[in-house]
């Protein structure tokens, strides 16, 4: 019983998941912010893991492609914030961490 929870416990540190924000630079994309412009915009993007977090260890989201997709042109004042919610910690528990789904809202300002 030990043994189960030491292994438990040091797959729990060691398992990250992560999710990179890229760009293939096909629109002009600024984290600065522009005065003149007023019309803003969020796309929520949800990535799942696996396993504690392990598989895959790292997803990549092009902000690019996914503004194309929802038929934005170009975007400033782009921010990035992770969404809890309690359907993802009821996922956690109820799959013991082997479905780890995460969630991020993107914003920005369109121009």
């Amino acid at each position: 019983m030990i043994k189960q929870s030491l292994f438990l416990s040091l797959v729990f540190f060691i398992s990250c998941s992560s999710i990179h924000f890229s760009s293939h630079n096909q629109i002009p994309t600024s984290f600065d912010y522009k005065e003149d412009k007023d019309l803003h915009f969020s796309v929520e993007v949800s990535k799942p893991f696996y396993m504690w977090g392990m598989y895959p260890n790292k997803q990549t989201v092009y902000v690019d492609d996914l503004f194309i997709s929802e038929g934005y042109k170009s975007i400033s004042h782009l921010q990035i914030a992770e969404v809890n919610t309690n359907e993802k910690v009821m996922w956690m528990l109820l799959t013991f961490g082997m479905y780890y789904p995460q969630t991020y809202m993107l914003s920005g300002t369109l121009n």
